[in-house]
């Protein structure tokens, strides 16, 4: 995945002799270096937003049976738990287009957010409980839909469309990267945090969005500022 990463900052895309953007005139069919991309304030954003809170909830869901197995619950109660889980991470999916459409990339992602702390929090408030991990998880998975997908639009919305593919092929192999590392470590995390110690790494997540999309927001709003300043009249 790494690997992969650097050779599409680089520009060095295997796709390019298969798919080949029209050579039209224009800003919008022109394709910049990956690296400008992605320095963009909101481009960035969206990428650390998909990728942290994708990697959290698996973080979470993939030691929730171990979890739920210390407290003396059956295989059935976390089955049940997870495909309540799994219910509200695609369930959204019908309402979340339209939130985005009505309120914003940047709302939609900080709503996530909270959402996302709001499921870590009922799990220290209901602790060793079937209410608490259904609840809690529920809100998790919630969470990770209005993130998610609202990351996926703003990094559409930052890109030009003979850049795209590029630039979500990176995104991707960001979120399934870091994600995939955190699986690996949940059991361990498990091990050493115990389960509330792990509803602590849902609250850094969250807060992390939130001053990472605060920050990007100030950051583009003031170039967009200097850029209006410069123009000439």
């Amino acid at each position: 995945y790494a690997l992969l990463f650097l050779l599409l900052l680089e520009g060095r895309n295997p796709l390019t002799p298969l798919h080949r953007a029209p050579a039209a005139a224009g800003a919008a069919t022109e394709r910049r270096p990956l690296k400008a991309v992605f320095v963009q304030p909101r481009c960035a954003a969206a990428t650390f937003v998909g990728a942290t809170s994708y990697a959290s909830m698996v973080f979470l869901m993939a030691a929730l049976p171990l979890a739920m197995n210390q407290d003396s619950f059956s295989f059935a109660d976390s089955s049940t738990a997870i495909q309540v889980h799994m219910v509200l991470m695609f369930l959204p999916s019908f309402g979340t287009g339209h939130a985005i459409k009505k309120l914003g990339v940047v709302a939609v992602m900080l709503t996530g957010a909270a959402l996302l702390a709001i499921g870590g929090a009922i799990m220290l408030l209901l602790p060793a409980s079937l209410a608490g991990y259904f609840s809690s998880q529920g809100l998790i998975g919630w969470g990770w839909n209005f993130t998610y997908i609202a990351a996926s639009a703003g990094l559409q919305q930052q890109t030009r469309p003979a850049e795209r593919v590029v630039a979500q092929a990176a995104n991707d192999l960001t979120v399934f990267g870091l994600s995939g590392v955190v699986s690996l470590l949940a059991a361990v995390a498990l091990s050493g945090l115990g389960w509330p110690g792990m509803q602590y790494v849902m609250f850094g997540v969250s807060g992390a969005i939130v001053l990472v999309v605060g920050g990007a927001e100030a950051l583009a709003r003031r170039g967009a500022a200097s850029s209006v300043e410069l123009t000439p009249v």
